[in-house]
């Protein structure tokens, strides 16, 4: 028999998920506080957190937090110090965690994601991201994120103008992305090639 207080907490954690499975807004909160029931939990699990920057953007005459924006803008932030292969393997795996933004709200255009550097780094204060990505809707509804790789991603990313991703220098010479940069030229060749 299910006991009063064990049926009161059922019916709480029932409602709390219910508040987030009716929001049919057509776009996300503005403030990042509101965004943490959405995102926190799954960034948590891989080893990060949403920092207070960012929130929905109005980028029409600049760059403002609005609650009529279209372009979703996350800055994370490692909780333990990472490792340079955290912070590449967390180009997919963050995206990945953020991306079903485009359909929990259906006016979103745009959203990007970047990783900052642990406040341990020397240039943290400097508010240096260490990754970048920006996607429109259409490229991010076009990949299948249950298996894409950071070469795919790259791949997809070069067919949009609108969407990129960027990395300070010191990744670039990380082999998994050095890999997937010459898997993009090879395929950048390919295309050249048989368009002539």
């Amino acid at each position: 028999m299910v006991s009063a207080a064990a049926l009161a907490v059922a019916l709480t954690m029932m409602s709390g998920c219910a508040s987030l499975t009716a929001d049919r807004s057509p776009l996300p909160p503005p403030n990042i506080a509101d965004l943490q029931p959405y995102f926190g939990d799954d960034l948590t699990e891989l080893g990060v957190e949403l920092t207070d920057r960012g929130g929905l953007i109005d980028r029409t005459e600049g760059y403002e937090v609005s609650e009529t924006g279209s372009h979703l803008a996350l800055y994370v932030a490692p909780i333990e110090e990472p490792t340079d292969d955290q912070y590449v393997d967390g180009i997919v795996q963050i995206t990945r965690a953020v991306v079903d933004a485009f359909e929990r709200w259906p006016e979103l255009a745009s959203l990007d994601v970047c990783q900052e550097r642990h406040p341990n780094d020397p240039l943290h204060e400097r508010q240096l991201t260490v990754t970048q990505i920006e996607l429109t809707r259409d490229t991010a509804t076009a990949i299948d994120w249950d298996t894409v790789t950071l070469s795919e991603l790259l791949i997809a990313l070069e067919d949009d103008t609108d969407s990129f991703l960027r990395v300070r220098t010191e990744l670039t010479t990380h082999p998994e992305l050095r890999d997937a940069l010459a898997d993009l030229r090879d395929a950048t060749d390919r295309t050249a090639t048989s368009s002539d």
